[in-house]
């Protein structure tokens, strides 16, 4: 498609004008868009009124169309997918297992919220992992509400059962066992 027929073209999710290059922050929000979804054209030196206005820089002006995204076909480095699948399950169980461990040792001390949780696993903020992970905890009676008929209070907090201690106890005794005989 030539730039003439682009620019008659109507924005879409694959079609973006911008004036110039002022203002960053609206045009790099347009292409995280395009490289989450299909892809896209963003058109710089285009007004609102679909006149070619250029860009300017010192000395010349410039129009210019990056094609940002192409679809590829990636050969599969197995012969199904099958097997990526389950190595996506087994790394996203492993690291679940590996955050559930994390909370219950946070917890054999401390009563701690869900905010304090997320600071001592050094996570920015409530991601689905740590949410399906607590959920987990909760369901196996691992842990349990420090006020249990307001599961949304702002005062809620989490605290092992006796439970969720015995499962940090066995971990702990396997671990010593796995240093003594060196595995893994």
């Amino acid at each position: 498609m030539s730039i003439d027929q682009l620019i008659t073209s109507p924005e879409g999710k694959t079609l973006e004008f911008k004036r110039d290059l002022s203002s960053p922050r609206p045009m790099l929000k347009t292409l995280l868009a395009f490289a989450n979804t299909a892809g896209g054209r963003l058109i710089v030196g285009v007004d609102d009124d679909r006149q070619v206005i250029g860009v300017e820089y010192p000395g010349m002006r410039l129009r210019f169309i990056v094609p940002l995204a192409k679809r590829l076909k990636i050969p599969a480095t197995r012969e199904s997918g099958v097997e990526s699948r389950a190595q996506s399950g087994a790394q996203s169980e492993a690291q679940s297992e590996a955050q559930s461990k994390a909370i219950l040792n946070a917890l054999r001390d401390a009563r701690l919220s869900a905010n304090e949780l997320t600071e001592v696993l050094g996570l920015k903020s409530k991601t689905g992992a740590f949410k399906r992970t607590v959920k987990a905890l909760l369901s196996h009676h691992l842990i349990e509400y420090t006020i249990p008929d307001k599961p949304s209070s702002r005062l809620q907090k989490y605290r092992l059962t006796p439970k969720g201690t015995a499962v940090i106890k066995a971990q702990r005794s396997d671990d010593k066992e796995k240093a003594v005989t060196g595995k893994k």
